[in-house]
């Protein structure tokens, strides 16, 4: 789902991007805890909502603990990504209350089908009915098959179908070291290019690649034909808390469009 904030900010909840709409083409990717709490945010905007509900609906329900603390930190970094699209009063404090996300909040809904028929009779075992043209059309309630008859039919097939795949693939097909995934560039350190999987605004890219410059120093120094590939957590950008992933490829000999291996680091505070 799309929400429309303001009129000038778009979040998309499926693939937790956020962009302004004046800058389709940058986009700041959020984290998946903060995609949840952004959503409980504009699910009832202009409202205050406790601290515990919000625990509740962003951490507990999805088997998650959460605490007052963890809270607060992706509270911050909501402010954060919001100040840097000059919207940063928009998460408010209620003292002893709990937060409120103040904006005019607009959902992009696909409309229901509509289903127009008229029913003619009330059988218990079939329906007449005439669609939106006048044509007479029936519906007639099947008898519902067992599971357990459905899952005897269709799991030794299944079984066989996945031997096969199995077989086969193990014989015949290498899959490719990649696949196809779009790559911005972040930056370079030394002759190494950095890249991320997705755009962000220009303050965000330099932090972004001040934290990959320290750790490549640490534990993958930049080689010879080579480029690294970035990808931390929100949290940890702004708090130096959260999972982060740093891999450095190496090009074949002679070669642009060859991996010969990477080497990964990741880290999980």
């Amino acid at each position: 789902m799309k929400y429309h904030i303001n009129n000038e900010l778009i979040y998309d909840s499926n693939s937790r991007m956020l962009w302004h709409i004046a800058s389709p083409d940058e986009h700041i990717l959020i984290s998946e805890t903060a995609g949840r709490l952004l959503v409980r945010l504009l699910e009832t905007p202009n409202t205050v909502i406790d601290r515990e509900t919000m625990i509740y609906d962003v951490w507990d329900k999805f088997g998650y603990i959460g605490t007052g603390s963890s809270l607060t930190q992706y509270i911050s970094i909501l402010r954060k990504i919001f100040s840097s699209m000059n919207e940063g009063d928009i998460i408010r404090t209620i003292p002893k209350l709990g937060f409120s996300f103040n904006a005019n909040i607009i959902k992009d809904v696909a409309p229901p089908i509509a289903h127009d028929f008229v029913e003619l009779s009330d059988n218990k075992n079939t329906k007449q009915s005439l669609d939106s043209s006048g044509i007479e059309s029936r519906r007639v309630r099947l008898k519902k098959i067992s599971p357990q008859i459905i899952l005897y039919i269709w799991l030794p097939f299944f079984l066989a179908i996945l031997f096969l795949v199995r077989i086969t693939t193990s014989l015949y097909f290498h899959p490719p070291l990649f696949t196809n995934v779009n790559l911005f560039k972040l930056g370079d350190i030394k002759d190494c290019s950095v890249y991320t999987l997705s755009t962000y605004s220009v303050e965000y890219q330099e932090q972004k690649l001040k934290i990959a410059n320290q750790f490549s120093s640490f534990n993958l120094p930049c080689i010879n034909n080579s480029f690294f590939i970035f990808d931390p957590e929100d949290l940890y950008i702004f708090e130096s808390k959260g999972r982060v992933f740093l891999t450095r490829c190496t090009y074949k000999k002679d070669s642009t469009n060859e991996i010969s291996g990477c080497k990964d680091v990741y880290i999980h505070n």
